[in-house]
């Protein structure tokens, strides 16, 4: 990998020594401005009806708008669009001008399409009433240019308003209306209070999708209910039954609301016209129930340990300790899906099955002590059985339609239409649907994963495709055509016997190597995350070793700017706490707004890269390099590694600290960037928050804070403020005791399991050891921090007051730590969810099924052979992952999986290399014919 640096990375820094506290305060106040309501307020496109930064958009007169005759309605749409809203003038004094009369959210002024949300009534300095217009930047290059703006109406882009009929429709009500059944979909619900005492304990759930093959469209609807039952499955986790009315809010079906759908789509939308309305399916219906097909098919699991384990993570489940636990009907729902690339048919019985079989298969491994280290480091794993038939979703522009008619209720607006004037990429259409003006795109619980699913699949043909055509991929083919299954089987015997994994077979090593070569190209992927390991590495070569290590795990659910970004009403530069949701509440909206979510992580932690780190708040920085990873509930923190601006080697290091003024710097700047405890805080608040005695009480038998506003719902203190610093101190004070004080979890005990509780040690190396003052020790080189508490996570004030989150902050001292980090680091971004001898026995059932198929369907091409060998292989590995909502719609919004402060450029070293060969078989007949000549001269 070549690397390019930004300039004005070699000036000369006086290091160590703490850090300015002016540069801290202008670093602090660029973050909040940053962060402010004029950086993030959101506004919509009058045009196109995408969600964009008002920062971004165009505020113009009607009039100004260049090319607007462009913006006539698509001949195709006049007798689709239900009584638009027709105006015919410009001037908003003209009578006709008004809110649309059907509550339409758009409206057509001189033949133009608008939508209302970014049409403004201003007047001008002439006292004239005119209609303003927000254009965002796509829309307004494109008329500039005379072009119609790909997301127009014009352009055959519009969805409509979901009518009445549509809107509110539960989970199980949306797939008895929809033509297509698209996926499997595993509704996992737990209770997370187990006391027997609680009359009626909260829910929370988790919406697994298994997106798989398309069947054949429905004729007649709705879906009988057997065929429901056995595409949705229900498996409870919990000490106790949860009670029927808990799961009307997300499961109920009411036989009304289905018939009003159908007969709206059969009236409005041209896919159902000729779909039967089926009155005896429609009356078996409950009135208003969970059917009970759903209930007495119910899963139910005592087994919370593993699923509390399942989905544990670096900070505690902001839930568990919620006041309002008991009095709440909220049911929190986040969204996850296994993607089966292959887009196989498989009944939910069978992943419900699988699922808990899971479940017990952890809870045994835990209780027999038989789980190695190997197979504790591995998330979960749903294995799901598979069939052979591909979907098809090329060239089926319906088909979107047909799967998701809440939210394209008139049949219009399809992905990959021919007949639009301005061809759009699908990815670009992806995005915008995601930014809808109405977010009623984030918000449904599978069609981001549907579209993540046909993005990784077609991603992973298409290089597939690519790979065969490389030269070298012939002596792979012919490798790869004499592999069978009882091949693989062997290998794995081996490895099953053997100390560690190694495979001799070269036909197998090939196998892998092209898999990896397909998996690289498709994100999210465990290959595709390999390469950061290679940049990392790059880094350090030209670099040096890093030199602090930072964790940063943002509180999705408590920050206001999520929230805002989810749509709720919000000035983000006054927060009341009147105004902030419940828990749950909030919960609910983050878990149904992924792409807020994803987008609110994207700011804060680029916000705190340019503002903080870059700004100097840990010391002049020439670098930095941060892995995004989701974690157990599914959303999102940042592993960082930064570059400070010296020019020190860890040995360089350890032979200055013999020097008195380098030692006694070096700890002063370590006190300034690291913190390991709250008295520095504490003695400046001096208004009685709390006692000295506290510090020393363990967070195990203390309670959480729950009488007051979480102060992650609050801003960053503002140091134009009077008192700030003050009011800072307390609220670093607050923000540690709230969110970075240790407390144990499934997680730290994950490389402890089958041990005695006696024997078990936490890997956060928690509690920590009292210190009363920092120290070098000459002879190790071993640095000793100040700490009077346990139990408290290093942190930086500057840091945790930014993220108002949990955080973690280490400096790297020798080579060996920065050794230990970058491995970590490296490897843990590129993990595969994946054991060695999994991915070995998953690679034989894809060769297996390959000669299965070869059996009906022979192939005579030696590469074709290996082509799908290859594809069906990689598609049985990538198969067995689970995603969460927040993760794909990051991938999805080409969020970035990695920060860094540079650029990198790859060199295919085989391109390279088949040159160099070329060359010299050119250059070696030239110097035979010089050498002859030679010869000759001297024979003469």
């Amino acid at each position: 990998t070549v690397m390019k640096r930004k300039p004005n990375q070699d000036a000369k820094v006086d290091w160590p020594k703490p850090v300015d506290m002016d540069c801290k305060v202008n670093c602090l106040k660029n973050f909040i401005q940053h962060m402010s309501m004029d950086s993030l307020a959101e506004s919509v496109c009058g045009i196109c009806n995408v969600r964009r930064f008002k920062r971004d958009l165009r505020h113009v007169p009607l009039s100004k708008i260049p090319s607007i005759e462009l913006l006539k309605i698509h001949p195709d749409l006049h007798s689709m669009i239900p009584k638009i809203q027709e105006i015919s003038s410009f001037n908003a004094n003209d009578s006709n001008v008004q809110s649309s009369t059907n509550n339409q959210s758009f409206t057509c002024i001189n033949g133009m399409f608008f939508y209302e949300a970014g049409l403004y009534k201003t007047v001008d300095r002439k006292k004239r009433s005119l209609i303003h217009c927000d254009v965002c930047t796509e829309c307004w290059s494109a008329l500039t240019k005379e072009k119609i703006p790909k997301f127009s109406a014009t352009n055959k882009v519009w969805m409509g308003d979901i009518p009445k009929q549509l809107q509110g429709l539960t989970i199980p009500e949306q797939r008895l209306i929809a033509l297509y059944r698209h996926n499997s979909c595993i509704v996992k619900l737990q209770s997370p209070f187990h006391s027997t005492s609680t009359a009626q304990s909260a829910l929370k759930g988790n919406c697994i999708s298994f997106p798989q093959d398309v069947i054949n469209i429905a004729t007649t609807l709705p879906l009988e209910l057997d065929d429901l039952c056995d595409s949705l499955k229900i498996i409870f986790v919990g000490s106790r039954m949860p009670q029927r009315s808990q799961l009307k809010h997300i499961l109920t079906v009411r036989k009304k609301k289905i018939y009003d759908a159908l007969q709206w789509l059969n009236q409005n939308n041209p896919l159902y016209r000729y779909i039967t309305i089926n009155q005896s399916t429609i009356d078996k219906l409950p009135d208003d129930d969970v059917p009970e097909c759903l209930w007495a098919t119910m899963e139910i699991s005592n087994n919370t340990e593993a699923a509390e384990s399942e989905k544990s993570s670096y900070i505690p489940d902001p839930l568990t300790n919620a006041s309002e636990s008991n009095i709440t009907t909220t049911v929190p729902i986040t969204a996850s899906a296994v993607l089966d690339v292959n887009g196989t048919t498989v009944s939910s019985d069978d992943v419900a099955e699988h699922l808990l079989g899971q479940m017990k298969v952890r809870m045994s491994d835990k209780t027999l002590g038989s789980q190695t280290d190997e197979g504790a480091e591995q998330d979960p794993v749903y294995m799901i059985p598979r069939g052979s038939k591909p979907a098809n979703e090329y060239s089926n522009p319906n088909l979107l339609l047909g799967v998701f008619p809440t939210l394209f209720p008139y049949g219009f607006g399809a992905l990959e239409d021919s007949s639009r004037p301005v061809q759009i990429n699908f990815r670009e259409h992806v995005r915008y649907l995601l930014s809808y003006g109405d977010r009623r795109f984030e918000e449904h619980y599978s069609f981001i994963f549907v579209l993540f699913n046909i993005l990784q699949r077609r991603t992973a043909c298409f290089h597939a495709q690519l790979m065969t055509s490389r030269p070298y991929f012939q002596q792979s083919a012919q490798l790869l055509e004499t592999l069978s299954s009882e091949d693989v089987a062997t290998a794995l015997l081996n490895i099953s016997k053997a100390s560690y994994s190694k495979v001799s077979d070269e036909r197998i090593n090939t196998l892998m190597k092209h898999i990896k070569v397909v998996g690289g190209h498709v994100m999210g992927s465990a290959y595709s995350r390999s390469a950061l390991r290679t940049k990392i590495h790059s880094l350090c070569f030209n670099l040096g070793l890093p030199s602090l290590f930072v964790t940063i795990n943002p509180a999705d659910i408590h920050s206001p700017v999520a929230l805002y970004f989810a749509g709720v009403d919000l000035d983000l530069d006054r927060v009341l706490p009147e105004v902030l949701r419940t828990s749950y509440e909030c919960s609910q909206i983050i878990a149904t707004h992924p792409v807020a979510t994803a987008k609110f992580f994207n700011c804060l932690i680029k916000s705190i890269l340019k503002c903080l780190v870059l700004g100097g708040v840990l010391g002049p920085t020439k670098a930095y390099f941060g892995t995004v990873e989701s974690q157990g509930r599914g959303s999102l923190h940042l592993h960082l590694l930064i570059w400070l601006k010296h020019e020190y080697t860890p040995a360089q290091l350890k032979e200055n600290i013999q020097n008195q003024d380098f030692r006694d710097n070096l700890l002063k700047y370590l006190e300034d960037a690291v913190k390991e405890d709250l008295d520095l805080f504490r003695d400046e608040t001096n208004d009685g928050t709390s006692t000295a005695s506290d510090i020393r009480v363990s967070i195990q038998e203390t309670d959480s804070i729950t009488n007051e506003v979480v102060p992650a719902c609050l801003s960053t203190p503002n140091p134009a403020l009077d008192d700030f610093h003050r009011i800072f101190c307390k609220d670093v004070v607050r923000l540690v005791e709230t969110s970075n004080i240790h407390k144990h979890s499934a997680t730290c005990y994950k490389y402890s399991k089958g041990k005695s509780d006696t024997s078990k040690t936490c890997r956060m190396r928690m509690p920590r050891v009292l210190v009363k003052a920092s120290n070098i020790d000459l002879s190790t080189g071993q640095i000793t921090m100040r700490r009077s508490h346990p139990w408290i996570n290093n942190f930086n004030e500057w840091l945790i007051s930014a993220c108002r989150s949990n955080m973690d902050i280490k400096f790297i001292w020798s080579g060996n730590d920065a050794k230990a980090l970058v491995y970590y680091i490296t490897d843990y971004v590129a993990k595969s969810t994946l054991a060695f001898h999994d991915m070995f026995a998953l690679a034989q059932q894809g060769v297996k099924s390959i000669e299965q198929q070869r059996v009906t369907n022979s192939i005579d091409n030696a590469i074709e052979k290996s082509r799908t060998l290859v594809l069906r292989c990689y598609n049985m590995i990538a198969s067995q992952q689970e995603v969460s909502g927040v993760q794909v719609a990051s991938y999805l919004m080409n969020y970035d999986d990695h920060y860094t402060t540079h650029t990198f450029r790859n060199l295919f070293l085989i391109s390279i290399e088949n040159y160099l060969q070329a060359e010299l078989s050119k250059a070696r007949p030239q110097e035979k014919d010089i050498d002859e000549e030679r010869l000759e001269g001297k024979i003469c």
